[in-house]
């Protein structure tokens, strides 16, 4: 039993680390002007609403200069902008402006829309328990990412 359950593990990280590049190669051909980065910064913001830089640092797990330069690169693109935190002001938030909300919303259409094409014989009730069975695995791990 232990060396079944030991082979599966293996078969599901498998699978799991050839997602990444799936997913930033799918993003990619669909919204050549946002890398996986940028977009990751428009959906956490979209998400979880204005956001001091080193939170955001936080959930994109990464450092906060490579945070603040997806959030530099966005700002000039007008999609991104800070606001004063009115708790600190001294610090500020980010926010996504109205043209970050439409770019983001495009952006997730197109993926969408190429990801449906690409699993158009894939039963609906099938697709559903993957996301089920996905949510339930990433749940199941959380507690592997730093606090």
């Amino acid at each position: 039993m232990h060396d079944n359950h030991a082979a599966a593990c293996l078969q599901v990280l498998t699978e799991i680390g050839q997602l990444g590049p799936l997913r930033r190669e799918l993003v990619k051909s669909v919204e050549p002007t946002l890398h996986s980065g940028a977009a990751g910064v428009l959906w956490h913001l979209a998400e979880q609403g204005p956001m001091r830089m080193r939170d955001l640092a936080g959930v994109l797990q990464v450092d906060a200069s490579v945070a603040s330069r997806q959030v530099a690169e966005l700002a000039a693109a007008g999609h991104v902008e800070r606001q004063r935190d009115p708790a600190d002001g001294r610090a500020c938030l980010l926010t996504l402006t109205p043209s970050g909300h439409s770019s983001l919303a495009d952006a997730v259409d197109r993926v969408v829309s190429r990801f449906e094409r690409h699993l158009e014989a894939w039963d609906p009730d099938h697709l559903q328990r993957v996301a089920t069975d996905l949510r339930r695995l990433r749940e199941d791990l959380s507690n592997l990412l730093p606090a």
